[in-house]
């Protein structure tokens, strides 16, 4: 958890930034779990027990609520295949960047604690598959991290959330290796197929 207080107490440091909705409940969760036919890593059902879904850094990154349409956990991989989008049907996509690229959750790599998060590119590209982390938290402290680190109006206060020192002080050198670093993965990785991108998670997962 301590990771995700610590986001947390970022994210109240910039409010300004960030809208989130009522946190879920166990109603909630228990539905979602019903409906989808596996349960959530604790990892991610502690964040929607915080808030059931949040537009983060004016829509920068946006997590979908777990249900309710085609924009939620629940329902948002199937509207992108009927779009002809490329999501395997491993990938639960949970969220976007506000514009053409979106992430969600590996199903074939998840545990009781944590799943990988992979982020999907364009429409059109052969490539378009990515992991963005090895769980949710290193995911979005990553992407936090680096969307505070990029403004300089950002509060001294809501950058006191990683591992370096360095970089809650504002130091903004070596950060893609340091991002990368909180990912969990090393760097992102473009795999070209379900089949591919399976076998490289599990190797990440055990890591």
């Amino acid at each position: 958890m301590a990771l995700l207080d610590r986001l947390m107490r970022s994210w109240w440091a910039s409010a300004d930034l960030h809208k989130f909705r009522a946190g879920a409940t166990e109603a909630d969760i228990q539905e979602f779990e019903s409906r989808a036919g596996w349960k959530l890593p604790t990892d991610w059902s502690q964040f929607y027990l915080f808030s059931n879904g949040a537009n983060l850094f004016k829509e920068c990154l946006r997590i979908y609520p777990l249900l309710g349409g085609e924009r939620s956990l629940l329902g948002a991989s199937a509207r992108l295949r009927r779009l002809n989008w490329r999501v395997p049907e491993e990938l639960w996509i949970a969220g976007d960047d506000g514009l053409e690229d979106h992430f969600g959750l590996w199903l074939p790599c998840a545990t009781e604690e944590k799943a990988p998060v992979v982020q999907t590119g364009e429409i059109f590209e052969d490539d378009n598959l990515a992991l963005a982390g090895s769980s949710l938290r290193p995911f979005l402290a990553a992407n936090s991290a680096y969307l505070l680190l990029s403004s300089e109006a950002t509060p001294p206060l809501a950058l006191d959330i990683g591992r370096n020192r360095a970089l809650a002080s504002g130091v903004r050198t070596a950060m893609k290796r340091q991002f990368c670093k909180w990912k969990d993965v090393g760097a992102l990785v473009p795999i070209r197929t379900s089949s591919r991108i399976w076998s490289s998670l599990k190797v990440a997962a055990r890591s």
